[in-house]
């Protein structure tokens, strides 16, 4: 599937999914385009396919996932993964990064009342994986950063 990120030109950017069968969904950004970025990172670093992207690229909409009450039918990976991409949103807004990213992780998804691992029993989120998630955030943000507006952003997934 090809993720496209339009910047905006005096409008908000846009996400547009193109799927393998040609079928695509589109929608305008509400959000900063730093948590989609976001979701890449960590979805394919993680090898997640029952995540936001995996979702899309099986058929689901983008807009569907901003249907109320829609947390309640996403399988677990889907809201887990959405917690680590919150709690990575807010390092990079903030600056600094969790000592523990596993354990406030944990703990976020404990609150939510959802398995804090997308596979029980797999330990996916290991030092490594972390730090090679916020590199791939680093890269993809400083390229975002260097795109002009009315320019688009194309990445496979």
């Amino acid at each position: 599937m090809q993720i496209k990120l339009n910047k905006g030109k005096d409008k908000p950017d846009t996400l547009v999914c193109v799927r393998a069968d040609g079928t695509s969904t589109i929608a305008r950004l509400n959000i900063p385009t730093m948590h989609d970025l976001i979701h890449y990172a960590v979805e394919t670093t993680l090898g997640l396919r029952e995540s936001f992207y995996g979702l899309v690229e099986r058929g689901i909409s983008i807009q569907h996932f901003n249907s109320p009450g829609i947390a309640i039918s996403l399988p677990d990976e889907a809201i887990h993964t959405e917690h680590l991409v919150n709690l990575l949103t807010m390092e990079m807004s903030n600056g600094k990064a969790y000592e523990d990213l596993k354990a406030e992780l944990a703990r976020v998804c404990k609150g939510s009342g959802r398995n804090p691992l997308p596979a029980p029993g797999r330990d996916f989120l290991t030092p490594g994986n972390v730090e090679t998630i916020r590199a791939e955030i680093g890269r993809l943000l400083y390229e975002w950063r260097a795109i002009p507006p009315g320019e688009t952003m194309t990445l496979e997934f």
